[in-house]
């Protein structure tokens, strides 16, 4: 995928989770590429936390439409094999 759409996506991210509950940062892409498993990292292209259930809803619409695989993470407690893709 090319960097103008990855930024297009990116940006629509911040559009319906607001700036501070998505981002592309490299520290914060690390904490989710790993989980307690042995299984080698997974890097996202993002990370975004919803707040609502239409946030939700809103991710899996674009998701969609940009064909951009979602891996849904609870509230923390996985602990091997189900937050990375």
């Amino acid at each position: 995928m090319g960097e103008e759409i990855m930024n297009s996506i990116y940006n629509a991210l911040i559009a319906i989770v607001g700036e501070d509950y998505a981002s592309n940062r490299q520290e914060e892409l690390f904490t989710y590429s790993k989980d307690l498993g042995t299984a080698p990292p997974q890097w996202p292209e993002y990370v975004v936390v919803p707040k609502t259930v239409e946030e939700v809803q809103k991710i899996v619409r674009l998701a969609n439409k940009e064909k951009v695989p979602i891996v849904p993470l609870g509230g923390g407690m996985t602990l091997a094999g189900l937050a990375l893709p």
